[in-house]
């Protein structure tokens, strides 16, 4: 199975002048910060992913398409890393390990938006982790050429059991056994349509925090598309090499 770790296309002098640019200011501010830039601290859970083999899942994409349980990893962040009373961007990151063979992991990064045409291109503050849905923001092209964006929505049972501290609900939600999230895609000027369910398990200590996620750990038929998501390949190890060597715990939400 394919992996894919960085866009296929050489850039030209510009662009990689506007990766070189967007890698230096996001290592900046992370290290000011002495942390990760965005999302600088969270939670992580163990997670189970059950693909359904439902029709919406994008053609060429057998990791959405075919039904299967693969083991997960998944941290909630808060994006700005605003006091709890304030409402986040918050962030839910999922990591599916060694599903494209040893070391080829999936890695999905979405953060809380709305679910539908043009507002599932939008980053929208969020009281907690199962109030709104989750976006992408930015397309996938699927192994046929479509363009199509990846979300979650919380669970109607989950959302009930909301109350309280955010990261409690998560605890509450992973205790219950039951799925907290739909997995869904979307075409660009569409809704996100359920492929699969997220079921979470228990919390993992807080070293797990120092996990570095990327959009383009990814494979099988799921490339990310577009100039924005390009950047992204410059970006992320730029911020990552920024708080290489933080203490783990104070990446950990307490």
């Amino acid at each position: 199975m394919a992996v894919t770790t960085k866009p296929a296309a050489a850039p030209s002098a510009a662009l990689r002048a506007a990766g070189t640019l967007a890698a230096a200011t996001f290592g900046l501010a992370s290290r000011a910060r002495g942390k990760k830039s965005l999302h600088p601290e969270g939670v992580v859970h163990e997670a189970t992913l059950t693909v359904t083999g439902a029709a919406a899942a994008p053609a060429g994409v057998p990791l959405l398409s075919d039904p299967r349980e693969h083991a997960a990893i998944v941290r909630f962040s808060r994006g700005a890393g605003l006091p709890a009373a304030l409402p986040d961007v918050l962030g839910l990151a999922l990591r599916l390990p060694d599903v494209h063979g040893p070391g080829g992991h999936q890695d999905l990064l979405l953060a809380t938006s709305g679910n539908g045409p043009l507002v599932h291109h939008l980053l929208l503050p969020a009281p907690g982790f199962l109030s709104l849905p989750y976006s992408s923001i930015l397309p996938y092209r699927g192994g046929d050429g479509s363009l199509f964006l990846v979300g979650a929505m919380p669970r109607g049972r989950a959302r009930r059991r909301s109350g309280g501290d955010e990261y409690d609900a998560l605890a509450r939600a992973a205790a219950s056994g039951e799925p907290a999230f739909d997995i869904g895609v979307a075409p660009i000027g569409g809704r996100l349509r359920p492929v699969a369910s997220l079921t979470l398990g228990p919390r993992l200590e807080p070293e797990a925090n120092a996990l570095r996620f990327n959009p383009w750990n990814t494979g099988g038929g799921l490339e990310p598309a577009g100039f924005f998501n390009w950047l992204r390949d410059f970006a992320y190890p730029g911020s990552q090499a920024g708080w290489q060597g933080a203490d783990p715990r104070e990446l950990s939400a307490r």
